[in-house]
């Protein structure tokens, strides 16, 4: 009997002993997941990432045509400047412009878009029809002074902002296909096109997009809410993980890819989240976080301390033409505060 006893604590002992070391086990898994999680965030201010493979994203939402891209239907009523033949721009930078906008784009004339990095970037603005015929003949004056204007037979709306970002797609596998990369960017946004450059510039991997990576964003379902999205639209609860609309980078050996998928993948009016989340997934791309590519606001003054920051955006006129004097009496005028500490260094 006694043996029986011992016999069967025994047991008890050991039962108890594998359920707390499978317990604990199982939080040490959780625990690394959650590290791992965290290291492939958008925080990571440089994380490589494929596109999740198991998500089928071609069937989140019934197929109807007449809810997709007819790509011959984006139609450009002026083509601006097409990237110069004998040169060899790395990279276009698209800005995304309201027509009423003329302030912005005279300031990011002469600020920002102003470095050229010896003839390796070229600039176009991208702006929709305007409803006012004051602004329509305002904007045609300033196209023809200067030549940098891409206007698209689309009405200036923000539900509209996926055809522009997709005629971006369209005009540059036309007039900028050799460019490395295609940028697209606000008008309201400060960035340093130094470091830009030469984040692109060290990137090895093919078919890239490069930003702040966005992961666990739902779809909202308020009807009065710019950003709604109908369940008949988009039936998922989570959408898939994408890059930012504020600046995103995309290497042009995904453009093609890109409106292949536009012309199937039904549209939807999140402009980021539809071009850099499934149809950037249907060309098979891999995102690139890097932490300089900011989703808040940045005072002028704070670009003199956070020398990590590529772009920071919600910027007046005003304000980016003091961020940009500001930076010039700090940095020479053609190089961003990497480049210039590295010739103090080697000098």
């Amino acid at each position: 009997m006694f043996d029986k006893r011992k016999n069967f604590k025994k047991k008890v002992i050991q039962t108890v002993g594998l359920c707390l070391a499978l317990f604990f086990y199982l939080q040490y898994v959780q625990l690394v997941e959650i590290i791992h999680a965290f290291m492939d965030s958008s925080h990571s201010c440089s994380m490589v990432k494929r596109r999740n493979e198991d998500l089928s994203i071609i069937h989140y939402h019934n197929r109807s045509k007449a809810l997709t891209f007819d790509l011959a239907n984006i139609q450009f009523i002026n083509i601006g400047k097409p990237c110069p033949p004998d040169q060899q721009i790395f990279l276009t930078v698209c800005i995304i412009s309201s027509p009423e906008n003329g302030d912005s784009r005279d300031v990011i004339r002469k600020t920002w878009a102003s470095n050229s990095m010896n003839n390796k970037i070229h600039y176009i603005f991208i702006v929709g029809k305007s409803a006012t015929t004051s602004i329509s003949l305002q904007i045609a004056e300033e196209s023809k002074r200067e030549n940098d204007i891409v206007f698209i037979d689309y009405e200036e709306t923000y539900r509209n902002l996926t055809y522009k970002s997709v005629a971006i797609l369209k005009w540059s596998s036309i007039f900028c296909a050799e460019s490395k990369y295609i940028v697209k960017i606000d008008d309201d946004i400060f960035v340093d096109i130094p470091a830009l450059f030469n984040i692109l510039l060290n990137i090895t991997y093919p078919k890239v997009i490069v930003g702040h990576v966005i992961r666990g964003a739902v779809p909202i379902r308020r009807f009065k809410s710019k950003f709604f999205v109908d369940t008949k639209d988009y039936y998922r609860d989570i959408y898939p993980d994408y890059i930012t609309g504020l600046c995103y980078a995309i290497s042009t050996d995904l453009l093609q890819g890109m409106l292949d998928a536009a012309n199937t993948c039904h549209i939807l009016p999140i402009e980021d989240m539809y071009v850099t989340g499934i149809l950037g997934y249907q060309a098979g791309a891999r995102f690139v976080g890097n932490c300089g590519f900011t989703y808040t606001y940045i005072s002028v003054d704070g670009w003199s301390r956070n020398h990590l920051v590529i772009m920071a955006h919600k910027y007046i006129p005003s304000q980016v033409q003091a961020i940009w004097d500001m930076r010039q009496s700090l940095f020479p005028k053609t190089t961003s505060w990497i480049t210039y500490l590295s010739h103090l260094l080697i000098a």
